[in-house]
């Protein structure tokens, strides 16, 4: 075992979800019987109301023993983030992420330590997420790759991590390709190519779908388990959504696809068998499961049935006929 990776908590103005968050890999270190070194990065206000909660939120990331806290001293949004994942794959050479909205379960850092030391060597290999969108997989998927980069609960190395850009180079071909996209956004079910645009050109900041864009460049590839080891108590909240949400981790907005028919309360249990998350069903060829794929296809076609888009006819044929999503 190398020596431990550390983490690296992103916090804004909600202190009631930093403290879900902390206690959550608290538990998740105590199951694990090791400490890990830890930084909590918590960003400036942006605007004068939001001043009290970000004050309380640092009151929280102080309050807690063992973690070097960095206050920011101006708001830098985003790429509080984008910094904080640098500095720490540069002194650290990897690094585990987490922000305030995710709470993980106990088996998360033995899985996410376990599989950053297996592939720190394979170049490949960008990242490792500990989110898995709620899909009924086979018994026998236990770990898989994908051309993606799911960042509710992950890690990843400073070879990979390097690569990130905030506009990477080739974009503007890429979003004028329509074959391009048709795999990138799993045979036509999501629009991550459309949110790719969006970021760049600040129609809606973001720095994910740059992440995922600079892994698909190089043909870097994520390692998912079959079973999500978190739980995003923040959908509905954050920077697009509201205040109500953000006021109590308990207010999150359910979406089916995200949490199936678990609660927040099930993440107190560890989610995976044991033989998982000690590497011992790691993947041996690192290669995308198209299988996997083809499965999330479905699951995001679903939801979008459910939000009733205009063409939900036309999904739900895609749905029943898989010759629209290739295996």
């Amino acid at each position: 075992m190398y020596d431990l990776p550390p983490i690296a908590v992103f916090a804004y103005s909600r202190p009631n979800h930093l403290v879900a968050v902390l206690n959550a890999l608290d538990r998740s270190m105590a199951f694990f019987e090791k400490k890990f070194p830890m930084y909590i990065f918590c960003d400036a206000p942006k605007e004068e109301k939001k001043r009290e909660q970000v004050e309380k939120t640092r009151e929280v990331a102080l309050a807690y023993k063992g973690a070097k806290v960095i206050l920011r001293e101006h708001n830098l949004g985003f790429n509080n983030i984008v910094e904080g994942i640098t500095r720490l794959c540069h002194l650290h050479g990897r690094a585990i992420i987490v922000e305030d909205d995710v709470i993980v379960s106990p088996d998360f850092l033995p899985y996410m330590t376990h599989a950053l030391d297996y592939y720190e060597e394979t170049p490949q290999v960008f990242m490792v997420s500990g989110f898995m969108y709620y899909t009924r997989f086979p018994s026998h998927f236990k770990t898989f790759f994908l051309p993606s980069s799911f960042i509710w609960g992950w890690g990843t190395w400073q070879r990979a991590w390097q690569h990130f850009s905030w506009a990477p180079t080739g974009w503007e071909a890429f979003a004028c390709d329509k074959k391009a996209h048709y795999e990138y956004d799993y045979f036509g079910a999501i629009g991550f190519s459309k949110l790719l645009r969006k970021s760049i050109t600040s129609h809606v900041p973001a720095w994910g779908a740059q992440w995922m864009y600079s892994m698909y460049q190089r043909g870097g590839l994520g390692l998912h388990p079959h079973r999500s080891l978190t739980w995003n108590c923040g959908v509905g909240g954050g920077t697009h959504g509201t205040e109500n949400v953000d006021s109590d981790p308990m207010h999150s907005k359910r979406e089916y696809y995200i949490h199936g028919r678990r609660e927040l309360s099930d993440f107190a249990t560890p989610q995976l068998s044991q033989h998982i998350y000690s590497g011992r069903a790691f993947p041996e060829k690192v290669c995308i499961n198209k299988e996997a794929m083809h499965l999330l296809a479905h699951t995001f076609l679903q939801q979008r049935w459910r939000n009733g888009e205009r063409k939900g006819k036309v999904i739900v044929k895609m749905i029943k006929n898989s010759l629209y999503l290739p295996r």
